[in-house]
């Protein structure tokens, strides 16, 4: 939240007081200038003695407010806006503020009656309509909260943070291509936006168009996100056209981008038994669990390659350590049961290399 000093201290009531009011005037002033500079406990010194002034007016107690919410001081931010709202229960920027102020200590609830009351104001305020939207989905209230960012995009279709958070909604509950719809706006209104075209690309890995996908996360790491993220998606995709090669080379960036990234060394070990290479995809899958002793579905991965190699023993150990971290986990059974069942028809393994890959 921001304020030009005096954009609403205009509304000060006359008093006669013309000194006073300039005294107060300058003080803000430097106070200001003081957050400015980052020296936010002076801000507050230099205001202090002028409370009563500014306890004249809803336009002073909501300048005090600003002040103190911009030194993080929220508990008199709020005290502040409180007076303010006290003097002009209407006062819609007093309003926002303290609802802003109340979501950030932690009473979501609070601040959804005061976002209630901007909307009984201005119905058809975006802006409010989309915190109302991030404090429903804090609270769990997710059908509530897509309910809210879609009336803010009726009224505000351009709103990038509330198509966003839509089409990430959207992508949670399978409904695809109306979340790739909200990507495909955001690409036309802010083409630059290379986190949208990661999105982008997810929902298109998800719809099965990996070529597509693979455009978006290359544009993405062009226009600035090369990305442990991104390269790790551009593999899975890289994969899943059978491009294994390039697969491994994408992982490899994703692990050089974060290091000590387990799910880079898993789909690498996943792209080395797809290249006929076991050794390399169990030194891929040890060092994915050295990094996480309870990533299961490393530890029945390497079970499958420690089997190819010949080593009974040790892939029926990491079966059994698999099950241990996740009991009833269906393909460490499946595997363990066509690997080492004695007689009899054992229900088919899953070939490690049609597994889905985590996205």
């Amino acid at each position: 939240m921001s304020v030009s000093q005096f954009e609403q201290l205009d509304r000060f009531e006359d008093h006669d007081e013309s000194y006073d009011r300039a005294l107060l005037q300058t003080a803000i002033t430097e106070a200001f200038a003081f957050l400015n500079a980052g020296a936010r406990q002076e801000a507050i010194d230099r205001i202090k003695q002028y409370q009563d002034l500014a306890a004249r007016s809803d336009a002073g107690c909501y300048i005090f407010g600003l002040i103190y919410f911009n030194a993080d001081d929220l508990r008199h931010a709020l005290t502040w806006f409180d007076r303010a709202l006290a003097l002009r229960p209407a006062f819609l920027e007093a309003l926002s503020a303290r609802a802003i102020v109340l979501q950030r200590v932690g009473q979501p609830k609070d601040a959804l009656e005061s976002f209630d009351a901007i909307l009984k104001l201005r119905p058809h305020d975006a802006e409010t309509l989309f915190n109302m939207g991030v404090i429903l989905q804090s609270l769990g209230r997710v059908a509530d909260a897509l309910a809210a960012y879609e009336d803010a995009l009726r009224w505000s279709p351009a709103h990038c943070e509330a198509l966003t958070i839509r089409g990430a909604l959207l992508e949670r509950f399978g409904r695809l291509d109306e979340a790739l719809a909200c990507f495909d706006a955001i690409d036309t209104i802010r083409p630059d936006n290379s986190s949208n075209l990661f999105n982008k690309g997810s929902v298109l890995q998800k719809l099965g168009r990996y070529k597509e996908a693979l455009a978006a996360y290359e544009e993405a790491a062009r226009r600035g996100r090369p990305d442990a993220e991104t390269e790790l998606n551009r593999g899975n995709v890289l994969q899943k056209l059978g491009r294994l090669e390039e697969a491994l080379a994408a992982y490899d960036l994703s692990s050089r981008y974060r290091r000590g990234y387990p799910q880079a060394l898993y789909n690498k070990g996943i792209a080395l038994q797809g290249l006929g290479r076991p050794q390399d995809a169990l030194a891929a899958y040890d060092a994915a669990l050295a990094l996480v002793a309870s990533y299961y579905e490393a530890s029945c991965n390497r079970g499958n390659v420690l089997h190819e190699l010949g080593h009974l023993g040790d892939a029926l150990a990491a079966f059994t350590y698999a099950l241990k971290i996740r009991p009833g986990f269906v393909l460490a059974l499946d595997q363990s049961r066509e690997h080492f069942a004695p007689i009899g028809p054992c229900r088919r393994g899953y070939p490690v290399l049609q597994r889905g890959l985590a996205a």
